[in-house]
């Protein structure tokens, strides 16, 4: 039914060189679909992207991966425990993810940088060094904002950052100077 209703739009696809980017929520979450619906894509010539944060199944991703032609993945918190209290997610698991998409080639890696909870010092050099190590020479710098607490207000549910302030110009500034002296090459947004 999903594969129907994109074909709708496939003159556009085939007119833009643009495609489909399976988002979440967790594409991992659902990791066996979304790899025969990407396969799916991919035999209509459909241009494929996933948002991931690399939190799930490994095999399902590398199911994933044949199909995808560009992978976004998110480093966001690398220190194992601070990552399961806070995203109630194994690090670990991410990591050995990371190195499964990165070698690809199709990674674009993104930084959601959350004041306080991304940004220390200890958890960008852990970030910067899995990417060296992955051969992985960029990252795009992607700022808090807080434009989906109007979905939560809708929804009828407290949105949990509401008192999470926004990075300053600055303070993003500074962050792309940190991964620029590393030796990436820095966007801001993505």
């Amino acid at each position: 039914e999903l594969l129907k209703e994109v074909l709708k739009d496939e003159i556009f696809f085939n007119t833009s060189n643009g495609g489909v980017t399976l988002s979440g929520g967790e594409v991992l979450e659902q990791g066996e679909f979304a790899a025969k619906f990407l396969k799916e894509l991919k035999e209509h010539g459909i241009n494929t992207a996933v948002e991931t944060c690399g939190y799930g199944n490994k095999e399902q991703l590398e199911e994933i991966l044949k199909y995808t032609d560009t992978v976004l993945f998110d480093l966001k918190i690398m220190d194992n425990e601070k990552s399961k209290r806070i995203l109630t997610g194994d690090s670990d698991i991410i990591t050995e993810n990371f190195r499964t998409a990165s070698k690809t080639g199709k990674i674009v890696v993104r930084f959601p940088f959350i004041p306080g909870y991304t940004d220390d010092i200890e958890n960008l050099t852990e970030i910067a060094g899995l990417m060296k190590e992955c051969n992985v020479n960029s990252i795009d710098i992607l700022p808090y904002h807080n434009y989906g607490s109007k979905k939560y207000e809708y929804l009828n549910r407290k949105y949990l950052l509401e008192d999470m302030e926004i990075p300053t110009e600055g303070d993003t500034e500074k962050k792309k100077r940190f991964f620029e002296e590393e030796g990436f090459d820095v966007n801001i947004g993505g």
